[in-house]
């Protein structure tokens, strides 16, 4: 419907465009207050953009126009970086093409640092037929060249704790601000090899980050530490001792408050060299190089996960003018992401790491095994080899552009391949206590066994497209056209096995297919047809009129990543009672068979097909003069086929465990009034607001989240406000320079090259329901009774946001089975935050400048929470949130998410 540049000079109202979308350019990136100076925060500076919750099986952060969050396309300069694969055994969305290859802070640095970007764009809503993949958001960054000039600099932004507010729960505890040191360094320069032809530019960036956090968690008490005989005691003292160390009989658990530090590094390397041959023909290449690393701590406090995620990236282009009519771009690129993971324990609040033998015993290795002690109680601690996974992408797109006569002709294809390498733990021994007294006492645990195998797999997907922009009179143009796409099935490679299923429909005879049977049929009628339209309702031009609509599909592989840590690459068993410490580990490891009872399998239909989205919108546009605009647009969505995941409990006699399908069984519905006001550079401000009125429904929202069977409750009953909803949803950025003051030489000096720069968000709560966790239902927790005419919160000026939820409106069923509460029926905390930049420019030549700026995220330090976990049957301290919205989000490192604390970053740059 409309494209928006954000930039100073350029047009306000576009007539040509067909597709809802903005562009920000590299001066307008550069004022703005960037947390984390990831790009992050740009996206939600477009209409129908929401930064939604993170997942650990669903780990997309951005829904765009109410689509899911792993249905977003990235591009730069034209090729994919959905390559992103996750450090853990479960890789959720991670791994087959729908995931970005983020840093392991989460950010987009380890794609492309500030520095490096010439210009981002987002298409939100019927794009053209060139864009496809996914239906969701088409995220597009353009990397910067040299030029005949050199151009460069170097900068330094820290911070630390001295500068920060006290997170809201430590100063609930009394507890002090915890360390933090952050140093983001780096440098750039771009310029000429051989002036007029060959011109080079190179960046690097560098962050070092501890990173304070609290946490509050249940722990063994004292009284269960003295009770404890010497076999069980280290299985105990591997948590933090309690804040209270007094002794009170009958007390088996207890209150620790943690308050420590997580150290991240990150190292991006960028190059890039163009080559001009002459007027027709141009060749660049872009190499990028970006390990990085994080520790954090896990549930219990006393443990340390450690993560490494490496990101390679090399692409190469040409772009070549066949005639004054014809031209042809064409891309081709290799792309490598590598990511594992591992942890450990140590002395945090007095604990004491146990010996290694105590959880892995031998022959059992640490290097391959992963072990974890858990109580229903306290929280949960793990040691060990999680994972260690690699995703190589190959991806080639080339792309005709042909005019003739009043026609714009495009035709275009886009090929990907990916291999992904999966490398689990050989072994997982999980502990499994129901609470500390009855461990105490019986010094046993429930062992819940796992065997695994690496795993590897070949994606393929292919699209082609045909487009035309008509210029059909001067103030009317259409842009329509059809794009194919083919999503494949994945492939095993090597000696990976992967299962297909056969009468999935009847739960009785459900079955393995014969080996080497496809996971899926492909299917080879995707095709997708798009229009748009653009319409001058008066002569000058600043009054249009857009309209547009088509089909979009989405790729039917996300989740398959799945299959590798699932039957036959791997086996689970459950061995009840068993005494603690192992004497031989090996006896309860399951052998890996592809012979029955199966324990917790995964499949898909066999007729699965590519989800689908129909998307719609009208939009009206008004430019005000040179200097304003104002656009009003209805978007909407309907997707249908979407993937759902059932869980069927216990199928047949083949089956010692659940059953979990993947088929066509979900759909999603749409509606938003977006509107937008900008003002591009002109009389020292600039000015971009955004405002959506939107409602977003599904039954389901994402494609791995177990979910009850359809015997239990059926996919029309889940209907509800998806995960991702927000009713009422404001961004804006405005950027000011202020003007000099006085008639003295000292006066203007000392007022000259100031500018003001600041970011609003203001949204509504997403949805969320109660959960009973003593059991589950085909691999799901059902929901609680609700109790008519009891309110959802209750009043609690002591609470985090001041309300609670009401123990009295949720009843535990008295047998397992799916309550009378619906999906999603209770909204939770909303979101404001404020972002300010203070800017000086201190000219020390014509062509040298010195930068210095202060930023405050979260000025007004406004306490913004994540939702409760809402526990029904827990006690009180599951139903009041636990963590702000900054660390509740996930995803991105919580320093640089938004809702947390007020933090204030000191930087410098010299640029010439």
């Amino acid at each position: 419907v409309e494209t928006v540049t954000v930039q100073g000079g350029a047009p306000l109202v576009n007539t040509e465009s067909g597709s809802v979308s903005t562009v920000i350019d590299r001066k307008f990136v550069e004022s703005l207050p960037l947390n984390g100076r990831s790009f992050n925060t740009l996206l939600q500076l477009t209409p129908g953009v929401v930064i939604a919750q993170a997942a650990s099986n669903n780990q997309g952060q951005f829904s765009v126009a109410g689509q899911r969050t792993s249905a977003n396309n990235f591009l730069i300069d034209g090729v994919s970086a959905n390559f992103g694969v996750a450090p853990t055994v479960g890789l959720g969305t991670t791994g087959t093409g729908a995931a970005q290859a983020f840093s392991a802070l989460g950010g987009t640095s380890s794609l492309i640092s500030v520095e490096a970007l010439q210009e981002f764009r987002i298409e939100t809503s019927s794009f053209a037929p060139e864009f496809g993949r996914s239906p969701g958001g088409q995220v597009i960054f353009t990397t910067r060249s040299g030029t005949n000039g050199f151009h460069g600099g170097v900068y330094e932004f820290f911070r630390n704790d001295v500068l920060d507010a006290n997170n809201w729960f430590a100063n609930a505890a009394r507890e002090p601000r915890a360390a933090e040191r952050y140093n983001n360094f780096g440098g750039y320069l771009g310029g000429p090899i051989v002036r007029g032809k060959t011109f080079f530019f190179a960046s690097y960036e560098g962050a070092r980050l501890r990173q304070p956090s609290i946490q509050v968690i249940q722990v063994p008490s004292e009284y269960a530490r003295s009770l404890a005989n010497a076999t069980i005691l280290p299985f105990l003292a591997a948590y933090p001792r309690p804040d209270d160390g007094t002794v009170v009989p009958g007390t088996y658990t207890s209150q620790f408050t943690g308050n420590y530090s997580n150290p991240s590094t990150l190292n991006a390397g960028n190059l890039r060299l163009d080559h001009t041959f002459n007027e027709r023909f141009s060749i660049f290449g872009r190499y990028n190089e970006a390990p990085s690393a994080v520790a954090s701590r896990g549930n219990a406090l006393s443990e340390i996960d450690s993560v490494e995620i490496k990101t390679r990236t090399f692409t190469v282009g040409a772009n070549m003018t066949v005639t004054s009519q014809l031209a042809n771009t064409i891309r081709a690129n290799y792309s490598l992401q590598t990511a594992g993971s591992v942890s450990s324990l140590d002395s945090l609040g007095g604990a004491t790491p146990p010996r290694v033998d105590v959880l892995t015993p031998a022959p059992l290795s640490p290097a391959s095994t992963f072990a974890s002690f858990f109580t229903f109680d306290t929280t949960a601690y793990q040691r060990g080899f999680n994972a260690s996974n690699r995703n190589t992408q190959i991806n080639l797109a080339d792309d005709v552009a042909w005019m003739r006569g009043s026609h714009r002709l495009r035709f275009g294809t886009d090929w990907r391949m990916i291999l992904l390498d999966q490398r689990p733990y050989g072994a997982f021994l999980d502990y499994l206590a129901n609470d500390v007294a009855s461990f105490v006492s019986s010094g046993q645990v429930q062992l819940f066994a796992i065997a695994s195998k690496p795993a590897q797999y070949r994606i393929h997907a292919l699209s082609l497209y045909a487009q035309d922009t008509w210029s059909i009179t001067p103030r009317l143009t259409a842009t329509y056209g059809v794009r194919w796409e083919l999503s494949p099935a994945p492939a095993a490679r090597g000696n990976t096995a992967l299962a297909a299923w056969q009468s999935v429909n009847n739960p009785g005879s459900l079955a393995l297919a014969p080996t080497g049977s496809p996971l899926w049929a492909t299917t080879y009628r995707n095709f997708a047809p798009r229009i748009g339209i653009a319409y001058s309702l008066n002569r000058e031009g600043n009054l249009i009129l857009r309209a547009g609509g088509g089909i979009f599909y989405d790729l039917s592989a996300e989740s398959a990543a799945s299959l590798g840590s699932t039957f036959p690459n791997s086996e689970s068993t459950f061995v009840d009672p068993v005494s603690v410490p192992l004497s031989n580990p090996t006896a309860y490891l399951p052998a890996l068979t592809t012979q029955p009872p199966y324990q917790n399998a995964i499949g898909f239909s066999p007729d699965l097909k590519q989800p689908r989205s129909y998307q719609w919108n009208v939009a009206l546009e008004k430019s005000f003069g040179k200097e304003q605009a104002l656009s009003l647009t209805y978007v909407g969505q309907a997707g249908r086929e979407l993937l759902r995941q059932e869980g069927i409990p216990q199928p047949n006699n083949n089956f010692a465990g659940d059953f979990s399908l993947t088929r066509n069984d979900a759909f999603s519905n749409y509606h938003a009034l977006q509107v937008q006001f900008r003002k591009p550079v002109a009389n020292r401000l600039h000015v971009l607001l955004n405002y959506t009125f939107s409602h977003s429904l599904d039954n389901a929202s994402n494609d791995v989240q177990p979910l009850l069977s359809k015997d239990v409750i059926s996919a029309a009953n889940d209907y509800a406000s998806s995960d991702f909803d927000v009713r009422q949803n404001f961004s804006g950025a405005v950027v000011f320079e202020l003007p000099k003051a006085g008639h003295s030489r000292a006066l203007v000096y000392a007022t000259d090259g100031w500018s003001l720069e600041t970011l609003v968000v203001a949204r509504g709560g997403f949805p969320f329901n109660a959960n009973v966790l003593t059991a589950t239902i085909g691999g799901a927790f059902p929901r609680p009774d609700r109790v008519p005419g009891k309110p959802s919160w209750l009043a609690d000026p002591l609470a985090p946001g001041n309300q609670r939820l009401n123990p009295d409106a949720f009843v535990v069923p008295p047998t397992l089975r799916q309550g009378t509460e619906g999906r999603n029926d209770i909204r939770g905390f909303g979101l404001s935050q404020v972002d300010l930049s203070l800017l000086r420019k201190f000219s020390i030549t014509d062509k040298v400048a010195l930068h210095f700026c202060v930023d405050a995220f979260n000025l007004l330090n406004h306490p913004n929470f994540r939702s409760p976990f809402a526990y029904v049957g827990f006690g009180p301290a599951f139903l009041q949130s636990t963590m702000t919205s900054n660390v509740g989000l996930g995803g991105l490192n919580p320093l640089f998410q938004q809702g947390g604390p007020r933090s204030l970053q000191l930087s410098l740059k010299l640029v010439f």
